[in-house]
């Protein structure tokens, strides 16, 4: 029989939410950059300025999540921990270094989502 536990699903669900909410913050911001291409000579939007800085955070503190994480793992191995106890704290790895960029797209998606309105597929700016 085949099992499959809770915590697969929990992630298989976030990975499916973080999917939909990034396609709404690349399609949200897209003219976004677009304008700015187009116009090169004006200053940048503050948005791209924030796009940048916040990959750059999320990369960072997601490695720094990652490594602790290899940390206690390799203590649990030098402590002798049992195979699956191990592979719990090879997957909270996986986990650690993805939760920062899940959290900053799920608050983007918050953010864009109520400063515009999704009508057929597009993007109006609500007044």
């Amino acid at each position: 029989m085949l099992f499959t536990s809770r915590a697969f699903w929990a992630a298989l669900s976030s990975a499916l939410q973080m999917t939909r909410d990034a396609h709404l913050i690349v399609t949200a911001r897209t003219p976004i950059l677009a304008k700015a291409a187009l116009t090169a000579n004006r200053g940048l939007d503050p948005e791209i300025a924030e796009m940048a800085s916040e990959k750059l955070i999320a990369f960072v503190e997601g490695a720094a999540g990652a490594q602790q994480g290899l940390a206690r793992l390799a203590a649990g191995m030098f402590a002798g921990e049992s195979l699956p106890k191990l592979m719990r704290r090879a997957e909270a790895i996986g986990l650690a270094a993805c939760r920062p960029a899940r959290r900053r797209v799920r608050a983007n998606a918050k953010r864009l989502k109520a400063d515009r309105k999704v009508l057929d597929g597009a993007f109006t700016r609500s007044e």
